[in-house]
């Protein structure tokens, strides 16, 4: 069994990692893993709910959701069902265990001894309010150090057990008071801004509504969107968000698809039209053909992938955890060394020394230095993924933003991918036998030029034959053999690009040739249509099919703003030179590499890569699969309801829009800058704090002050993320 929990209250990395482990140690858990920046664990057991859920508040965690296949409780019922207590023992326990109320009383039991201290009363009245205000808001974090302690783990917790341990030891009441204070507040204030980042990601997981009106029959049913199969009707009135992937069988409408692909204009669906769970239907009613289900949905399958990547840390990430690992038994070595070098060796009076080490405990607490990168990738990949640009990883996020030249594809990338057939010519053969032999060869094929063909042919009214030996040869054209009606011998059909056609044998002559120069120098796509009859090697050329694709209306835009930032461009494409070129000029692309096989833009990336430096590739996600694999960022283009592509690629564009790329970048250089700015601000802050500290000048309390700043403007840094918005060229 495997249940999933949403968690709050979880406000560090390494208290983060302490849960994990510590679930991971119950005899009946298989796997525990816990993602820090949704908040997220996911543990598989035999049975030990209740000891899981226990360990999760024992950590000073709450229950925002909990998921259990199809089922879903809310914190209360968790509460209601587990929490079998009175009500004062409730009341107790919330004051205790960290957060806003502790947070709340503990400064008001503070205040209130502050007021004791300055009218004088009895030295045991004011010292058991402090007592009072340090129980209240270090009761969590003592709990959790003490079991830290046990296990010989070192981590912040223990730091400040020790901290206000001492400042208790060495009399210092108030100072102990305001620390434990502090230290509550600081979690409130982290956990608040941690939530903040997570909230672009956890929208997404509310994008799809959690039932279906199902259209049964003659009846209408609400079903959980679990129980609902492929080929159901599902019914989306006007108003309402789709529940589910699937196809327009009745009704027409214009559909928001901003919330899944980033898309701000209103898209037409008729009848057979696609739509997508999570998407809002503004118009009409409509009937829907599940053609997925649920779990299987394009948003179901960004939501997890999202999860993924954020689960996967990038290497600046993991060597900030390695560091951290050793970061806490160093200080508390310095901290020792602090207390003993000056009072043993140079006679210096030991209670002054004591206190600045317990302001080097506090100030040096790692929590800003650990959160620094997880803030900025949360922040960063959640705000991206709310505009439709999927990043399946912080690496990626990282790579991006070292990116020196961006490759294009050309067909479906720079164009739209839906190329018109402009001419036709025969020769020698009847076209319409010709156009029958390429229909029914093309109609086994997926690529672009095939699709426009087949539309073509059936408009004319023009069927297909069965065919046998069918073969695919990948870049350059297919074959296999056809009987025309009324013959029994099987002739060897071929349609691809004219290269492909000379090397197996198809001769052309000066007439055909001229035709085929006149074609090319328009700027059309062209291929040959050719035969070869019986057993003969040779074959002769049966017709010449121009296709002419158009630019997307974005992509002349994406190009200046990609400029603007810096970057090269090269355009990559299987298409012959004078297609290429006219296209590239269109885009003002300046570099094209023409007639290339799959393997062919693979080769180029590398020279790309090696002369230049990183290079992102993007694609369809199907045929540029090389050379996406190949390139330090593969994006792929049409992610919306092509699983290949979201497999393959590391970004994946899901409006199909050409300007996300810049969007991309500045996101990822920001990002960069402001991790590195985090990392420098966390470690900066706290050394200048631990100078003042072995001068004398800083308190207890203010040390806590400088962590817990320190800790809020990384936080806070990474908040900014959230407001990227792409470059503007007409500036």
């Amino acid at each position: 069994m495997t249940n999933v929990f949403y968690l709050k209250g979880l406000d560090c990395p390494d208290c983060g990692n302490k849960l994990e482990n510590s679930i991971k140690e119950l005899a009946s858990v298989k796997q525990a893993q816990l993602t820090f920046a949704l908040g997220k664990l996911e543990v598989e057991y035999t049975d030990e709910t209740e000891k899981v859920v226990k360990l999760i508040k024992e950590h000073g965690c709450s229950i925002a959701k909990e998921t259990n296949g199809e089922v879903v409780s809310s914190v209360k019922e968790q509460e209601q069902h587990l929490v079998k207590t009175n009500n004062f023992k409730k009341i107790i326990f919330q004051v205790l265990a960290g957060g806003v109320v502790s947070a709340v009383v503990s400064g008001t039991v503070l205040l209130l001894a502050v007021l004791l201290w300055l009218l004088e009363m009895p030295e045991t009245i004011v010292i058991t309010s402090f007592a009072g205000a340090i129980i209240i808001g270090g009761w969590a974090t003592a709990h959790q150090g003490i079991k830290s302690l046990a296990q010989l783990k070192f981590d912040m917790n223990v730091l400040m057990i020790v901290a206000l341990t001492g400042a208790v030891f060495i009399g210092e009441w108030l100072e102990g008071a305001i620390i434990a204070f502090l230290f509550a507040l600081s979690h409130t204030l982290e956990n608040y801004s941690l939530d903040k980042t997570r909230q672009a990601v956890k929208e997404l997981m509310t994008l799809a509504p959690p039932t279906a009106t199902v259209k049964k029959t003659a009846q209408e049913m609400v079903l959980p969107i679990e129980q609902v199969q492929v080929g159901d009707i599902v019914i989306v009135r006007p108003g309402e968000r789709m529940a589910m992937d699937g196809k327009v069988i009745v009704g027409s409408s214009w559909v928001n698809e901003a919330p899944v692909t980033g898309e701000s204009s209103l898209v037409a669906k008729t009848v057979a039209a696609t739509v997508y769970a999570g998407t809002v239907n503004e118009g009409g009613y409509l009937e829907i053909s599940v053609t997925k289900l649920a779990r299987e949905s394009t948003v179901s399958k960004i939501i997890q992938l999202v999860e993924k990547a954020l689960a996967d840390k990038p290497p600046v990430q993991k060597f900030i955890d390695r560091f951290a690992a050793y970061y806490t038994p160093a200080i508390l070595v310095i901290a020792l060394g602090m207390v003993t070098i000056p009072t043993l060796i140079l006679g210096q009076e030991l209670l002054t020394w004591i206190y600045r080490a317990l302001a080097l405990l506090l100030v040096a607490c790692p929590c800003a230095l650990i959160i620094s990168t997880p803030v900025a990738l949360v922040t960063a990949m959640g705000s991206a993924a709310k505009t439709g640009v999927l990043i399946k990883g912080g690496f990626y996020l990282e790579q991006m933003a070292k990116v020196k030249t961006i490759a294009f594809d050309k067909t479906g990338t720079l164009t739209k991918g839906k190329p018109r057939i402009s001419n036709v010519t025969s020769f020698d053969i009847d076209q319409k036998i010709m156009l029958q032999a390429a229909y029914s060869l093309e109609k086994m094929s997926e690529h672009p030029l095939a699709k426009s063909l087949c539309l073509y042919a059936g408009e004319l009214g023009i069927t297909t034959l069965p065919v046998a030996l069918f073969k695919v040869q990948s870049g350059q054209g297919v074959t296999g053999q056809l009987k025309q009606q009324g013959s029994d011998n099987a002739v060897t059909w071929l349609i691809g690009n004219i290269k492909f056609l000379l090397s197996s044998g198809v001769e052309i002559d000066e007439q055909a040739r001229i035709v085929l120069n006149k074609q090319v120098a328009s700027g059309d796509t062209v291929i040959g249509v050719g035969c070869i009859p019986g057993s003969s090697s040779k074959g002769i050329l049966a017709g010449l099919i121009s296709f002419r694709d158009e630019l997307r209306p974005e992509t002349i835009e994406a190009m200046l703003k990609i400029k603007k930032l810096g970057l090269d461009t090269v355009m990559l494409t299987g298409d012959n030179t004078a297609v290429a070129n006219k296209i590239a000029n269109l885009a003002a692309i300046k570099q094209v590499a023409s007639q290339l096989l799959p393997g062919d833009k693979l080769t180029e990336i590398k020279k790309i890569t090696e002369s230049k430096g990183a290079v992102a590739m993007v694609g369809d996600g199907i045929n540029d699969a090389p050379a996406l694999a190949q390139a330090s960022v593969g994006i792929a283009m049409g992610a919306s309801g092509t699983d290949t592509a979201l497999e393959t690629a590391d970004v994946a564009l899901l409006g199909d829009d050409l300007n996300k790329i810049s969007f991309l970048v500045v996101l990822s250089r920001k990002t960069l800058r402001i991790i590195k700015q985090n990392i420098v601000m966390a470690i900066g802050l706290k050394l200048i704090a631990v100078a003042l500290i072995t001068t004398g000048f800083f308190t207890l309390w203010m040390a806590v002050l400088a962590d817990m700043g320190t800790t809020l403007v990384v936080t806070l840094n990474g908040l900014r993320l959230l407001k990227i918005r792409d470059i503007d060229v007409s500036k």
